[in-house]
């Protein structure tokens, strides 16, 4: 009984074995499912992105015209009409055209030859060296009513990464003759009558291309002079000048100005009368100049030493826009010292005696004006001044019976009062057509040792026109008209000579490259007027040559 039991539980185990056996082999030859519950994919955030794509530009209507300062026109007269002279050659013009040499040449009545030269040596990179030479002469029907003109020049710089470095040497002879005399009373040799003068000068210098390591620019440079009048005088000038400047930041620009101007005169007449004095200035000018949009200002004051006596002169401008840019109303309140040695006098007038002092003229204007364009190419100005003068020189005819009323002296104004107005108007169409035109009205007061204004100008007017009608062709033109001024007559009688005008025109014909033909027409009216008193101007006259360029 208990055998059989024991197979019972034997077979009974033995078939649950089997039977997890056979579970565990089932098939697998079938198709395996994978369900998802769930997904998950990368997705970029759409953001806002700039649109690239092109359009057309709208049409820009702004001018930007920017206005700028007309010279005044000033035409210093001898005894000579106005000259039509050739177009300025600058350096940067020749080396563009790889020209490096001019030459204009020509011949007028008068028996008037006329040559002026250029050369440029150098590549204008590492150094540029320029000569220049001019002359012109011209024989006057009154008798030595002559004159002549002399200029030899050579200047130079060398550059280096920094810095350039310039010097100058120029020569100057000019021959005039005291011819404004009585020639039915009297009778002299050219000699007698002749002024040679002789200047010769040399400058130097040195100033930086960019600013240094302490943001600061400079310029020193030094001049010797040395004037001669044959036989009557001779002055020595030297000058030294020291200009600074540093940017403090991009509105404020701070500047400073130390300069020497020492001059030693001395008389070469044999004569009790010979005199030796010096005529010496120092000074120092420190500035201060801030730019905005609203705004530019200067302010500034000049201390100087005028032969020891100290001065202290203003020197404050400034210019304001007014209506979006298109005027400018400019102020100012400046003074400066005018150095009245012979030669700065023998430029304006040659036929001045010898002197036996030099007293400089103290100036300081008070001015107010305004400065706008006129459409596109239109650029006018007008300004109304105040001028005050201490030690004003007058040029009074020599009543003397040892000069014979042919020649100059000075006439010392210890007090002279100029209410002063000025207006320039500029047309500019790009390279074809320019005009210039300006206005300048004096208004002489004050004077307590003199009658009268002796030998200025009460208003003067001037212009000019430049046409290029092609390649080839261009015409020119210059116009200048005065109001006659006072002067003392042989009696010590005061009188008023009467004013003039004086048109002329040029015209220039390009032939080719090299060479072009030039024909100056001058003192069209034929006035033979007087600038100063006994001293006839020519009357028309005519130039025509040749230019040839290489």
């Amino acid at each position: 009984m208990n055998g059989y039991r024991l197979k019972s539980q034997i077979l009974f185990l033995l078939g649950c074995f089997v039977f997890q056996f056979c579970a565990a082999q089932k098939d697998t030859s079938g198709t395996q499912v994978v369900t998802i519950v769930s997904a998950y994919k990368p997705v970029v955030k759409k953001v806002a992105k700039i649109n690239v794509s092109a359009s057309n530009l709208l049409p820009d209507s702004n001018k930007n015209l920017l206005p700028y300062n007309i010279p005044v026109q000033n035409l210093m007269y001898m005894y000579q009409p106005i000259v039509i002279k050739p177009l300025a050659v600058t350096n940067t013009e020749l080396v563009s055209l790889g020209s490096r040499y001019f030459v204009k040449a020509g011949f007028g009545n008068y028996t008037t030859p006329s040559i002026k030269a250029l050369a440029l040596f150098g590549d204008g990179i590492t150094h540029l060296i320029q000569a220049d030479a001019a002359y012109t002469s011209s024989k006057g029907k009154i008798t030595h009513q002559d004159f002549s003109n002399l200029k030899l020049g050579a200047n130079g710089s060398y550059y280096t990464n920094t810095h350039e470095i310039y010097v100058g040497l120029n020569f100057i002879r000019n021959q005039y003759y005291l011819y404004g005399y009585d020639h039915d009373s009297f009778k002299y040799n050219k000699t007698d009558v002749s002024r040679l003068y002789q200047d010769i000068s040399f400058s130097a210098g040195i100033k930086n291309k960019s600013p240094n390591g302490l943001g600061i620019n400079y310029d020193p440079n030094v001049s010797v002079d040395l004037f001669t009048a044959k036989s009557m005088l001779s002055e020595f000038t030297f000058k030294a000048n020291l200009p600074v400047e540093k940017k403090i930041n991009n509105k404020i620009l701070a500047q400073l100005n130390a300069w020497a101007d020492l001059t030693t005169f001395k008389s070469k007449i044999p004569s009790s009368d010979s005199v030796k004095f010096n005529n010496n200035i120092l000074g120092i000018s420190p500035t201060i100049k801030f730019t905005s949009k609203i705004v530019q200002v200067s302010g500034g004051f000049n201390v100087i030493a005028n032969n020891g006596k100290i001065l202290i002169q203003p020197n404050v401008y400034g210019e304001m826009p007014l209506k979006k840019q298109k005027f400018l109303l400019q102020a100012g309140w400046v003074g400066l010292v005018q150095k009245n040695t012979f030669r700065n006098l023998a430029a304006q007038n040659p036929y001045l005696n010898s002197v036996n002092k030099q007293i400089n003229t103290t100036e300081t204007e008070i001015y107010g004006g305004i400065k706008s364009n006129i459409g596109k190419y239109v650029v006018f100005s007008a300004k109304v001044g105040y001028v005050r003068y201490r030690d004003f020189q007058f040029y009074m005819n020599d009543t003397s019976s040892i000069t014979n009323y042919k020649s100059f002296v000075l006439s010392d104004e210890s007090r002279l009062n100029n209410f002063r107005l000025h207006g320039d108007i500029s047309y500019h169409l790009r390279n074809r057509v320019q005009l210039n035109a300006g206005i300048t009205i004096n208004g002489y007061t004050g004077m307590k040792r003199n009658e009268k204004a002796w030998n200025t100008i009460p208003a003067e007017f001037n212009a000019s026109a430049q046409w290029n009608m092609n390649e080839r062709f261009q015409l020119t033109s210059a116009f200048y008209f005065f109001s006659g001024g006072n002067y003392l007559d042989s009696t010590k009688k005061a009188e008023s000579f009467s004013g003039a005008a004086d048109w002329s025109i040029g015209s220039t014909y390009k032939i080719n490259q090299r060479f072009s033909a030039f024909l100056d027409i001058n003192n069209i009216f034929g006035q033979k007027y007087e600038r100063w008193h006994n001293y006839q101007v020519y009357g028309i006259n005519a130039i025509v040559g040749v230019c040839f360029r290489y």
